[in-house]
């Protein structure tokens, strides 16, 4: 519905009616009108029709606005409950795990130590001693130097001879058993 504005008959301004009220000046001229009660009832009812338009604007906003409200705080409770359930579940896994299983782990990670501060660039001495910590250990190891495999500790031997007298640079990778044990160590030269 469009507003029909008020115009001042006498100068052509822009009139302003006071809601409820039927008497108005103008602001330019300073001419007094009275608007008839048609007139009057036409531009209250207009207003009205306004004001219900932006009440019930306001009133689907605001319970769009609370809907998102509810559902970001629900995602959000339920993602802290979740992860803290997640937390504890972990920490009570491990706990059960290290009193299971505590001294098998440290076993593990003891003996795989000695092995994993060789792991990554080495010098050819360094090279040396991990061969030589292979071959007075009691677990079987399998050395794969140049894309070829040792596996007896005699051969060990030999391969740790030829490398140290070698000024080459070496990248060292290990390989864990299904144990979570060292078994294959990969010796690549650096060119």
């Amino acid at each position: 519905m469009n507003l029909k504005k008020l115009k001042c008959p006498s100068c052509g301004a822009d009139i302003h009616l006071k809601y409820g009220s039927n008497k108005t000046t103008c602001e330019y001229c300073g001419s007094e009108y009275i608007v008839s009660e048609d007139e009057k009832d036409k531009v209250i009812n207009i207003f009205n029709n306004m004001a219900n338009k932006n009440f019930t604007a306001i009133k689907i906003f605001k319970t769009v606005f609370i809907f998102w409200i509810i559902i970001f705080i629900t995602f959000t409770m339920v993602g802290i409950f979740t992860s803290f359930n997640y937390v504890n579940k972990n920490r009570f896994d491990s706990y059960e795990e290290i009193m299971n299983n505590g001294t098998e782990l440290i076993e593990k990670s003891k003996y795989n130590q000695k092995y994993t501060k060789y792991s990554g660039i080495n010098e050819s001495k360094s090279v040396v001693n991990l061969l030589n910590e292979c071959i007075n250990d009691k677990k079987e190891f399998t050395i794969l130097y140049d894309d070829i495999e040792y596996t007896t500790k005699d051969s060990i031997k030999k391969l740790s001879k030829t490398i140290k007298n070698s000024k080459n640079k070496y990248f060292i990778v290990l390989d864990f058993d299904t144990d979570g044990y060292i078994n294959k160590i990969n010796i690549k030269i650096i060119k």
